[in-house]
């Protein structure tokens, strides 16, 4: 098996609203055309948040921390990395 460690599932959602705090930017665009926005570290805030409305209207709301943390959208797709490291991440919709 390639890698090592403990695997982090990637989670993908059918959205109708992100809504990032103003310290993401926009990163760059990935091989598959998904756009990769980043947790700003230039902002000067250490905290972001994101709140993602599912198309069935729940939603996830959380803060990050960790500028290593990221999402990707593509249409009206979300995708990021689920991990109990990035608090919030791995939450339920409500």
């Amino acid at each position: 098996m390639a890698g090592s460690g403990t695997p982090k599932p990637n989670r993908l959602v059918t959205f109708i609203e992100v809504n990032f705090s103003p310290n993401w930017i926009l990163h760059d665009l990935s091989d598959d055309g998904f756009i990769n926005w980043e947790f700003s570290e230039d902002s000067g805030q250490d905290v972001g948040s994101i709140s993602i409305t599912r198309s069935d209207g729940k939603v996830l709301s959380f803060n990050v921390t960790d500028h290593s943390f990221g999402v990707q959208t593509r249409e009206n797709v979300i995708r990021w990395t689920s991990s109990p490291e990035y608090v919030g991440s791995d939450g339920s919709f409500q």
